[in-house]
């Protein structure tokens, strides 16, 4: 069910793109300016390409209507093909056994009821580390690495906005001082007078 999913809306993504017109000649375009996240060409393409009243995919007789046009996606060669290469994967061996092992060591590692304040730090970069063990395993498809930038990525944020504030302390402890020196001169110039 999640493999025909899958290949209707990759289907879709490359009639998309076939689909997907220029606009005319002497039209504006506008760019995303602004840090606006949304594609207004995305979004017109969208609505040129899918009609929400007519087009819809029937989930349980595996077909699409798009345009007027229905699909049949369960005879399809591409359905076909993809369901013969399940069906010939190998079936789950010692190594997705060790795979799924490692993830549960991972689990316990950071598990609310593992971690104390004595063993927060070490079982943070030991569950850090078997990441990239898991990311070995050929199921794991690189999930593992994902997960260890994003990790890498906090960590490093957290390390700059702690020299932030370290610095931040530094120059308002400089501040104080050269407003201190600042005040005695002023006394002192006052004094002479």
């Amino acid at each position: 069910m999640r493999t025909s999913l899958l290949v209707c809306l990759g289907w879709c993504a490359l009639v998309a793109q076939g689909f997907a017109q220029a606009p005319p000649p002497g039209a504006s375009v506008s760019g995303g300016g602004g840090g606006d996240y949304k594609s207004s060409t995305a979004e017109g393409g969208a609505d040129r390409l899918f009609d929400v009243n007519s087009d819809s995919v029937d989930m349980e007789n595996g077909s699409m209507q798009w345009k007027g046009k229905t699909f049949n996606l369960g005879n399809s060669r591409a359905m076909r093909m993809r369901f013969e290469r399940y069906l010939s994967a190998p079936a789950a061996g010692g190594d997705m056994l060790k795979y799924q092992d490692l993830l549960r060591r991972i689990e316990r590692l950071l598990a609310p009821n593992s971690i104390n304040a004595s063993n927060y730090l070490a079982n943070q970069q030991e569950a850090f580390n078997l990441l990239f063990q898991a990311a070995e395993y050929e199921v794991d498809g690189n999930n593992c690495l994902t997960i260890a930038t994003q990790v890498q990525k906090v960590w490093n944020m957290r390390a700059e906005f702690r020299q932030l504030e370290v610095t931040k302390n530094q120059l308002e402890a400089i501040r104080k001082a050269q407003e201190g020196v600042v005040v005695n001169r002023a006394d002192k110039i006052e004094g002479r007078q």
